[in-house]
């Protein structure tokens, strides 16, 4: 049950590793160092401009991959030079791929990344949930009948954003299923709705105002 190396002494000033081994006896090894190919920086949402935690950040045709902390930020490293595509994805916002990304060893790549969560796909998410709002268009107010899928988890919301992406209105939700009047406050024009429940997006709509 002894076999084996049992005892490594790096960090010589000769730069070599001792490594004892319990039947061959002692091991001097002469590394071959090369300084890795550094990659960091922080992920954010593109409306309120905060940091997005648990996004899996991806070097495509590697194995190497990690996830974002809870204030946004990553990183890691691959010890090969090249062109790489790194891909960004997290439930909830439509993944981004940052192409040809040159990284070179020793040296320390800054990839700042800002995710989408309204404008790509955003009429084909929740096609199957029953959520309607009317009357639309609407006058005065709008009538939001909502579904929630599953259980109600930390996070459950309504966001309001207008045709330039400004977010006008959180509604934190406190049941899977109700109906809400909105919109009465909003200027004409075209706006959407996103029903989350947590980071998934339960359904989107679009609406306007006369």
């Amino acid at each position: 049950g002894y076999d084996g190396c049992w005892g490594v002494y790096p960090f010589l000033p000769s730069g070599n590793i001792l490594a004892s081994d319990m039947q061959e006896g002692l091991y001097i090894l002469e590394p071959d160092y090369q300084r890795a190919c550094y990659v960091e920086d922080t992920v954010t949402d593109s409306i309120t401009g905060l940091p997005l935690e648990d996004v899996n950040v991806l070097i495509l045709g590697t194995e190497i991959e990690t996830k974002t902390r809870s204030d946004g930020t990553y990183a890691f490293g691959t010890v090969d030079s090249g062109y790489y595509d790194i891909v960004y994805a997290l439930p909830g916002y439509p993944s981004d791929t940052v192409k040809n990304v040159q990284l070179q060893n020793g040296v320390l790549t800054i990839v700042d990344v800002v995710l989408s969560s309204w404008f790509t796909s955003v009429w084909e998410e929740g096609e199957e949930n029953p959520s309607t709002a009317y009357p639309n268009p609407f006058v005065s107010g709008l009538k939001l009948d909502y579904h929630l899928d599953g259980q109600l988890t930390s996070g459950a919301e309504i966001r309001v954003f207008d045709m330039t992406g400004r977010l006008l209105e959180i509604i934190p939700l406190r049941n899977t299923s109700g109906t809400l009047l909105i919109g009465t406050a909003y200027p004409k024009g075209i706006y959407l709705i996103k029903i989350g429940n947590g980071r998934q997006i339960i359904k989107t709509l679009k609406v306007s105002k006369q």
